[in-house]
């Protein structure tokens, strides 16, 4: 049986050494076969994850995709942000699966326990954010590496026939539940912290690594405080796993502001943990600043039970005052 050293949520993504910090290399522009996943050893010995060889090749996928936007893509301000995570986070867990060739539903590790790839960081940037129009046609390339054992990396374009443009990248980890149906529990399998072999990671994604360890020393003991307490819904809120749903998490900042604020030309999401039903999520803002045509805003996201810090969100939206 394969050991797992637990890690408790907040500190699921170990950022890269410095020296691994250069830019990217080329892209490879053809993906694996199935032979050269990373997992194809422990797959072919029983289909589970676990502590995968330092050898393990390099993993990349690619997929391309159009959408046509309707009613239900689009918000007030331009695309509709739970629905562009949505869409975003079911690309690159396709891409994952791509990668293992292995189905999300058989990731296990090697004690045959359930695991998830579970998001640490987003972002999200571009004109296309505030410059969707129904019946638009967006084409989306996205792709996908592992950046160390259990960490994959997705970045996504979106491109509109009028040329408006987003940039999106992904980051997530395998985690599983040490505790059933507790979510207060999540613990990471050891991988021991081996990076891939392969192209560097990109600076970006080394970059929101460091920052996802930066705020996690920061905001550790920051959950306490003013600010608005907002319940948890399931039937809202969850997926279909039990959890609270990344994709959710920014509806949680915009309750706690009020809806207050313009379009929106960037977020940056930061995820540190997850709540139970019953629990409720306190949202409160750490700074901001307005300039002529901008206002930016750094939000906190904790649980009401206990004060832990479970996201940050950084905002930059259009100064509807300038």
């Amino acid at each position: 049986m394969l050991g797992v050293r637990a890690h408790r949520l907040h500190d699921l993504a170990g950022a890269p050494d410095p020296e691994h910090l250069a830019p990217a290399t080329t892209p490879v522009n053809v993906r694996l076969a199935a032979a050269g996943s990373l997992l194809a050893g422990n797959l072919a010995a029983g289909n589970r994850i676990g502590h995968s060889e330092p050898t393990a090749p390099f993993a990349h996928s690619r997929s391309t995709r159009t959408v046509t936007l309707g009613i239900p893509h689009l918000g007030p301000n331009g695309l509709a942000e739970g629905w562009l995570l949505r869409e975003l986070g079911q690309a690159h867990w396709e891409l994952i699966e791509e990668c293992l060739d292995q189905e999300a539903t058989k990731w296990a590790d090697g004690a045959g326990r359930p695991l998830y790839a579970t998001f640490v960081a987003v972002s999200l940037e571009g004109t296309l954010l505030a410059n969707a129009f129904l019946g638009a046609r967006l084409t989306l390339a996205a792709r996908v590496e592992r950046v160390r054992l259990g960490t994959f990396a997705s970045r996504c374009e979106l491109v509109a026939a009028g040329g408006a443009r987003l940039t999106a990248e992904l980051i997530s980890v395998f985690v599983r539940r040490d505790r059933p149906a507790d979510n207060q529990s999540f613990v990471r399998p050891d991988t021991g912290g081996t990076l891939a072999r392969g192209p560097s990671p990109s600076r970006s994604s080394c970059e929101m690594l460091l920052t996802h360890r930066g705020l996690k020393n920061v905001n550790a003991n920051q959950g306490a405080g003013s600010g608005t307490t907002i319940p948890v819904v399931p039937a809202l809120d969850f997926n279909c796993l039990g959890m609270l749903y990344f994709a959710n998490y920014p509806a949680f900042v915009e309750r706690g502001s009020k809806g207050q604020g313009g379009p929106l030309r960037s977020r940056r999401l930061f995820y540190f943990g997850n709540v139970n039903a019953g629990d409720g999520v306190v949202a409160r803002r750490l700074s901001g600043s307005t300039s002529r045509d901008s206002v930016q805003e750094t939000s906190h996201l904790s649980r009401a039970s206990d004060g832990a810090c479970i996201g940050v969100c950084e905002t930059t939206r259009t100064n509807n005052g300038a």
